[in-house]
């Protein structure tokens, strides 16, 4: 017998061979095994993304519903007392199945004299900010890039020229320069919608904005309200904005916040219409005779109103022992109907 072919030698090239196919098994399994996580992990995320959209339509249709309940009483005007607008009870981590939502918003910023940032419970009203597609006034524009978003007279006039440019049907660049042939000389280049704005972001495309200027103009901006400012809900710089002058801007703010000297409180008055309101601040000791044509010019220039017809809730789902999270941004009318709608999948601290 030729040693090759002993018998030891074919059991070693059998042990070899279950060891390969051991191994080759084993690298199967993981490979497998990994699949399988990974689409195990899929199907996890895409059933967590699912509740958290649930939640989050839970957390509009709370909103909603708070909403169309309070228009079912007598409502002469819309104001930060009422409970659209604060009710932590309604809409502080409500539970929904296998988690909660919260509806807030925060109030004060940098630029509002006298306010300190403050989160509150409930729904704000579009009305309280400036519409970018209906206002017509290059003033009106002029002064918000000025008050909000911190430009120099002059680049706050070009800047309220370049969006009036973009926002209008002509192509005719003589006030701005910002029409078809300065956006299709950029790199790359792109057309000037030369209509109403669609989103908020398309602000970036325009001629001279910034993320900066962005981010400091977005809490006093809207495309989803009348057009108009309730003066009972707008904050400091958009009422100046709106054309008041600083200190009768501190006067109304005075008036609105009652005894207490905040906002949002159960003693707070509100103007129920617009003619009124001079009348109003005279009577409770807040105007001066010589402060009444200033006033009477901002009421006459028709931006103004005491009531509310849009309004955005501004939720945060999330699942119990998780991190994952959903942001929701929904716009509905007085009547319930929902005009817009934007959600971002989020990592939230436990």
């Amino acid at each position: 017998m030729n040693r090759h072919d002993s018998p030891g030698s074919s059991k070693g090239s059998i042990l070899i061979l279950v060891f390969f196919v051991l191994v080759v098994s084993s690298i199967f399994s993981l490979s497998v095994g990994y699949m399988v996580r990974q689409k195990i992990g899929v199907i996890s995320r895409l059933e967590s993304r699912q509740k958290l959209r649930l939640i989050g339509e839970a957390a509009v249709q709370k909103g909603v519903s708070v909403l169309l309940d309070y228009k079912k009483g007598i409502t002469q005007c819309e104001a930060l007392n009422q409970r659209w607008s604060r009710n932590e009870q309604e809409f502080r981590k409500i539970r929904v199945g296998g988690g909660e939502f919260t509806v807030s918003y925060a109030t004060g910023t940098s630029w509002d004299k006298g306010q300190e940032p403050e989160i509150r419970y409930g729904l704000v009203d579009e009305e309280r900010k400036i519409n970018l597609n209906l206002v017509k006034s290059r003033d009106v524009l002029q002064r918000l890039f000025k008050e909000c978003g911190g430009l120099p007279k002059d680049e706050a006039q070009a800047m309220a020229e370049a969006l009036i440019d973009w926002r209008d049907e002509d192509d005719d660049a003589s006030m701005s320069g910002a029409e078809s042939r300065y956006y299709k000389g950029l790199n790359p280049p792109y057309a000037p919608r030369n209509q109403a704005l669609k989103a908020l972001p398309e602000l970036l495309y325009i001629k001279g904005m910034t993320p900066a200027i962005y981010e400091k103009i977005l809490p006093y901006v809207t495309l989803e309200s009348s057009g108009l400012v309730n003066v009972n809900t707008a904050s400091r710089p958009v009422l100046i904005v709106a054309g008041f002058d600083p200190v009768i801007c501190d006067k109304i703010l005075s008036f609105r916040r009652g005894r207490d000297r905040r906002e949002g409180t159960e003693d707070d008055q509100a103007f129920t219409d617009v003619g009124g309101v001079p009348q109003v601040l005279a009577s409770n000791g807040y105007l001066y005779d010589n402060e009444t044509p200033s006033l009477d010019g901002v009421i006459q220039s028709g931006l103004l109103t005491v009531n509310s017809r849009n309004f955005s809730v501004q939720a945060v789902a999330r699942l119990d022992h998780s991190p994952r999270g959903l942001r929701v941004k929904a716009v509905f009318d007085e009547t319930g109907a929902i005009k817009c709608w934007e959600e971002e999948f989020t990592v939230l601290p436990l």
